[in-house]
């Protein structure tokens, strides 16, 4: 039981490590730099979703089959081979490959890293605090994007090396706290079994799942749609922001008070999680996005848009996961986020080179007022479907 315990702290210092990505906003600039288009970029980000898309089930079944801790460790190792790849790129061949690495890295972290936490909780018998304690990991990970954000702004001030150098360090270190994970026996019972486990038996059960709750399954999509405008809105500030030369200590500056927000976002969500339906939650994100979009009409005003959409990614990430891991039994519960992680990456692998596609041709600031039109329009329709509350309990 105490060696349980101890997997909350180390997982706090695993993940604290692997989000003070000093690469993280700035992969964009970086391979503009290396002399690549913004299509082409954008293009990279549309092949990293596609095989997120490919890989996002198989690899959340991996973790509920193999073991969170070993499927973790990979995925470390993955982004490693990514950020060799990338420093050394020569060639678009090479930058795609290192893309499908990432992708894959994602992927393996992507449904085992809360699925990890939750089980580890129950345990021990403490799930009820599964929400509290998921704000207070966001809030963490927030923190950490914030060094990395500055510190990532500084050390390519000096050089991209300096930077690359630093990430792999710090990953290296990460995978040496994941081989102290101690897996639970929920997971223990299932290595026992493994070839016994079929993957599409995973996938099965957790379409049954959405199938008896049809309104999590539209949760699930609108969620995933704001957290995909989101994502498109901060890969391209960083773009926008240089356009306007704006230097990278100042771009690493103003993401390091939007990581800050976002904190605070994740830290304040578990006081609302009990007392506000799901639906409202939605529409106040839906009203919010789409204001923090308007703002990237006027160039010098986008920071307020940068910093308000930085504000609820934060607590949104938790409410949602908080919300399936009610939902899902410990069997499938890391594909069941795995599912979920899969429709962001097929809303991003549409929308961000899309997004290019419209700077190419129209302004920065029209191509920002229209996607936030159109998405308007789409949630307009899509959140009155999802009329669970987050009360709700299966």
């Amino acid at each position: 039981m105490a060696k349980l315990r101890h997997n909350l702290i180390k997982n706090y210092l695993f993940e604290f490590l692997k989000y003070s990505n000093v690469m993280h906003i700035f992969w964009f600039v970086y391979l503009l730099s290396k002399g690549f288009t913004v299509v082409e970029v954008a293009l990279l980000e549309s092949i990293f979703h596609i095989t997120s898309l490919i890989f996002e089930t198989p690899t959340g079944a991996i973790a509920d089959v193999l073991g969170r801790k070993y499927t973790r460790m990979m995925g470390m190792l993955f982004h490693i081979l990514y950020l060799v790849g990338l420093w050394y790129v020569s060639s678009y061949g090479v930058a795609v490959v290192s893309f499908i690495l990432a992708a894959i890295s994602y992927n393996l972290e992507s449904g085992s890293a809360t699925a990890f936490v939750y089980d580890t909780l129950k345990e021990i018998g403490e799930e009820t605090t599964f929400t509290q304690r998921e704000s207070f990991r966001e809030s963490l990970i927030r923190i950490a994007s914030v060094l990395g954000n500055l510190g990532g702004g500084l050390l390519i001030a000096l050089s991209y090396g300096w930077a690359f150098l630093v990430n792999i360090i710090t990953y290296l270190i990460a995978i040496g706290i994941a081989l102290t994970f101690q897996e639970t026996t929920v997971q223990k019972r299932k290595e026992k079994k493994v070839f016994q486990l079929a993957f599409i038996q995973q996938f099965q059960e957790s379409i049954q799942l959405f199938k008896k709750n049809i309104p999590l399954f539209f949760a699930m999509v609108a969620f995933a749609l704001i957290s995909t405008m989101t994502a498109v809105l901060a890969y391209y500030a960083t773009v926008y922001w240089e356009s306007l030369q704006w230097s990278s200590s100042i771009i690493g500056f103003w993401f390091a008070a939007g990581g800050v927000l976002a904190a605070l976002g994740a830290f304040l969500s578990h006081r609302i999680e009990k007392r506000v339906s799901l639906q409202a939650i939605l529409w106040i994100n839906v009203i919010l996005t789409s204001l923090g979009f308007g703002f990237f009409f006027f160039p010098y005003v986008s920071i307020i848009g940068f910093l308000v959409l930085s504000f609820l990614d934060g607590g949104l990430y938790v409410l949602m996961n908080a919300l399936l891991n009610r939902f899902t039994q410990s069997e499938i519960r890391a594909t069941v986020l795995s599912i979920n992680s899969m429709f962001f990456s097929l809303f991003m692998m549409v929308l961000f080179p899309l997004f290019g596609a419209f700077i190419q041709f129209w302004t920065f600031e029209m191509s920002f007022i229209v996607f936030a039109l159109g998405w308007s329009l789409i949630m307009i329709l899509l959140v009155p479907q999802a009329s669970l509350k987050t009360t709700n309990k299966i």
